[in-house]
């Protein structure tokens, strides 16, 4: 068994983007946040977080880690 190509990289790029309380993400800022995981170099395999509210609603999307 191999592992996934994300594990055991020296290098972890941490991208986190916040949305409106009330609203949610929008496509447009999914978008964003995928384009800048890409150009920071973050495997695609790379799981993701999502923090929902309570109508399902995306308020808080990270891939990696933060530091602290």
């Amino acid at each position: 068994m191999t592992n996934p190509p994300y594990e055991g990289h020296a290098r972890t790029v941490a991208i986190s983007m916040d949305a409106e309380a009330k609203t949610g993400m929008t496509v447009a800022e999914l978008q964003h946040f995928i384009d800048e995981c890409f150009k920071s170099g973050v495997p695609a395999e790379q799981p993701v977080k999502i923090k929902t509210g309570w109508r399902q609603q995306i308020l808080t999307i990270t891939t990696g880690t933060t530091p602290g």
